[in-house]
């Protein structure tokens, strides 16, 4: 009778010769690190050896021989390929696959591959995929009914994936205020060139799944929990940001020589400004030309296309002039968008009488116009001579540049020319967002679907009474008789931790806010401690959030009267650590990516002024409301908060309780089961296993044999209650005295208003 099992591998879509049917593979599936539930993991198929046959060969570019190059584009032969194994008609692994080695004799043998499934199908796919990949398809007007529109996100638009919300940076509100004389701000009114927009993170995650044909499938994201979580703008400047647009159109022109105004001159002076190559100089678009008859320095915005921008130009020059009686002189700037005339800036207007006149000095000109595709910006040095004889007049042009653009009101906002986003990977995000909400990701790569929950059931409301399905959805699976008591068991008391976690956000050592209310307070902020029983290693540990930073707030005196209540509104504050620092420059205006919660438009939190416009309502945008009724909001703090007087839960609460109760109660078990293929194809595991009367879950399965009937081992960890202990073992208390050795201090996420550079503070 022929044997009907069988195995069967493929590579790139094209088959595998296997010579032995009784191919020895075993297949591992691994849901997290035992030692660190931080690290997600997917199933693996090690050291699959296959025969060096013709076809072979071909699928391993033979690699036997030291000879042959991988010229194919990517090295697609000593990369990632796409990889299936298949037993008996079940696909048991569908991912990637890996060439990790070949042998022979005199003749070639064998070759070894790693294959790599479930999560890892896409996790390998989107190791180089940056946030840049995602988001440079975002373009729209930068109006201010743009920004007016943005305010009704929801997260549940795709064409709506931001929202201008106000955030207080290192600039007072009314910074562009263009009334504002002398400095003299007020910080009460936000312009709309000072708005800038939060992102989605719900679309990153659904365009990063949807590029290799994913798709999502969760509760959790669609709930309005999470759709309106967004990351405020901590990647660069906003309006002059550095990057592909900027670098495009910039050059810099330096004059070859100083020169001498000709004798009783009138009218522009030659003044050589030809050096585009040396020295510092460059023009690498050719946007920069100089009229030799007329003597003109011209820049035109050809090539490339980024709508309406607001550019600023410099123009730094060394001129002298000697002088004697009964002389004058006029040298000025002149500026010209096309061929209008927009601004003359005079630089000496001198006349002599009885005696004469010298005088060298450094002028620093700049001059800044809106300009769309095609329009030209020009510069040229007038100089007049006259007098009883010509008077002496040399310049000689340090620089003409275009020092920076700015989009103005009315230009184009395309995030392809944000390169910023380049600096950060998907996948630090993604693993940020896993370390805020503890989910855990199961890929079913056959129907190409994802599921994302929370890791166990969790509640969103205040009391944590109503809890909804996490990734372990409470459903059950027999396998009693499935269990192989011929092999040893063992039932593991679980005490191979740190006996203090504590979870907390990423440090943001440019963000000045945190350091100072963090120094101030000699804490941690928005940071959580569990404390298990004293079985456990007497030692701490510290679980970071590996993407986002914590936010901070305060409260602005100055709008207290502007709402339907008379409150005083709370917003998120992003300050660099220099708070004094009033630069524009890229490093002062870049933070740790950080993680709020949009509640749209409300009337209960206070007013604003927005373009000088009282609003009763304000977009409203924080990690913590810590105002009255704030208690029922999102807590984006792994601590609970003190809001209102009343303790609300945080993240460690909400999300990570249930699983540090499982590690409390601590029965891990080690057994074998009789498993077949439909076992090991079930891509989520997320039933609880039955095994002697208990729920357990499936952590690890080791090395599955389809082609043996043997057993294979599992690993298992018993399911238990969160009990009063597990509430009572998280810090801190929040308490006025600590409740015990292990409690902290706590602080809230807010800074005074006087810590806030330029803010004006109210007296009554």
């Amino acid at each position: 009778m022929p044997n009907s099992k069988y195995i069967k591998i493929t590579l790139d879509g094209q088959e595998v010769e296997l010579s032995n049917t009784d191919l020895d593979i075993s297949i591992s599936y691994n849901l997290e690190d035992a030692e660190d539930f931080t690290k997600k993991k997917s199933s693996e198929a090690f050291n699959v050896t296959i025969p060096a046959t013709v076809n072979n060969d071909q699928l391993a570019n033979t690699f036997h021989n030291p000879s042959i190059e991988d010229l194919t584009e990517g090295s697609i032969f000593r990369s990632y390929r796409s990889g299936k194994i298949e037993a008996n008609g079940d696909e048991l692994l569908i991912g990637k696959a890996f060439l990790t080695n070949a042998t022979h004799t005199d003749k070639p043998v064998s070759y070894q591959f790693d294959f790599y499934g479930n999560n890892a199908d896409w996790m390998i796919d989107l190791k180089e995929t940056t946030l840049y990949d995602l988001l440079k398809h975002i373009n729209f007007q930068f109006t201010k009914q743009n920004i007016l529109d943005s305010w009704l996100f929801t997260g549940n638009t795709e064409a709506l994936p931001y929202v201008f919300a106000p955030v207080r940076y290192r600039q007072p509100f009314d910074f562009y205020d263009t009334t504002i004389t002398d400095g003299e701000y007020k910080d009460d009114n936000v312009t709309p060139l000072y708005m800038r927009p939060s992102i989605s993170v719900y679309w990153i995650i659904y365009w990063a799944f949807k590029s290799l044909g994913y798709k999502v499938q969760s509760e959790f994201l669609t709930t309005n929990y999470f759709r309106r979580l967004v990351m405020p703008w901590t990647w660069c400047n906003f309006l002059s940001s550095e990057g592909n647009r900027q670098d495009n159109l910039r050059f810099l022109a330096k004059g070859i020589e100083k020169v001498t105004a000709p004798g009783f001159f009138d009218g522009n002076l030659d003044v050589k400004v030809t050096n585009e190559t040396t020295d510092g100089a460059f023009d690498p678009n050719d946007l920069y030309l100089y009229d030799y008859t007329n003597h003109i320095m011209y820049w035109t915005y050809a090539t490339f296309n980024y709508g309406l921008i607001e550019t600023t130009f410099n123009l730094q020059f060394d001129w002298e002039v000697e002088m004697q009686d009964h002389q004058e002189v006029t040298v000025r700037v002149e500026w010209y968008v096309n061929t209008t005339i927009r601004e003359t800036h005079d630089v000496i207007h001198q006349s002599t009488v009885t005696q004469g006149f010298n005088k060298r000095d450094v002028k620093d000109d700049n001059f800044t116009s809106q300009v769309s595709p095609g329009d030209f910006v020009s510069a040229r040095i007038y100089v007049k001579c006259t007098g009883t004889f010509s008077p002496t007049v040399k310049v000689e042009v340090i620089q003409f540049t275009l020092a920076y653009i700015r989009i103005p009101l009315g230009g184009t906002i395309d995030f392809q020319n944000y390169t910023a986003f380049q600096n950060y990977k998907f996948l630090d995000f993604f693993a940020g967002v896993i370390d805020t909400f503890n989910l855990l990701p199961g890929t079913d790569p056959l129907q190409k679907v994802v599921i994302l929950e929370p890791a166990h059931p969790y509640s969103l409301d205040t009391d944590l009474t109503n809890t909804r399905t996490g990734y372990f959805n409470g459903d059950y699976i027999d396998w009693n008789q499935k269990q192989d008591l011929s092999q040893t068991s063992t039932i593991e008391l679980y005490r191979d931790y740190e006996r203090e976690v504590t979870m907390k956000f990423k440090d943001d050592t440019n963000d000045g806010i945190l350091k100072l209310i963090q120094d101030r307070n000699a804490n941690v902020l928005a940071a959580a401690k569990y404390v298990f029983p004293e079985r456990f290693k007497a030692d701490t540990k510290s679980i970071e959030n590996r993407f986002f930073s914590p936010v901070m707030h305060y409260e602005i005196d100055q709008w207290q009267n502007k709402g339907a209540v008379a409150v005083k509104p709370q917003l998120i504050c992003i300050i660099p650590e220099n708070i004094s620092n009033t630069s524009n420059d890229e490093a002062s205006n870049t933070f740790q990516p950080k993680l709020a919660w949009y509640k749209g438009v409300v009337y209960d939190a206070g007013g604003w002024r927005f373009d000088g416009e009282d609003k009763t309502g304000i977009p409203y945008m924080f990690a913590t409301n810590y105002q009255e009724g704030g208690q029922g909001d999102p807590v984006l703090s792994y601590c609970d908060e003190k809001i209102a007087n009343v303790r609300t839960p945080g993240l460690l609460r909400r999300f990570f309780l249930q699983r540090f109760a499982i590690m409390r109660n601590g029965q891990f078990y080690t057994t074998n089961f009789r498993l077949n293929n439909k076992d090991a194809t079930n891509w989520y595991h997320r039933e609880h296993k039955i095994v002697r009367g208990e729920r357990w879950e499936l952590v690890k399965m080791t090395d599955y044999r389809p082609m043996s009937e043997g057993s294979t081992e599992c690993y298992l960890r018993k399911w238990s209650l969160i009990i009063e202990s597990d509430f009572n073992s998280v810090y801190p208390t929040l308490k006025i005295a600590f409740q015990d050795k292990y409690d902290t201090k706590y602080s809230p996420l807010k800074a005074l208003i006087s810590d806030i550079p330029g803010a004006i503070i109210e007296t009554t």
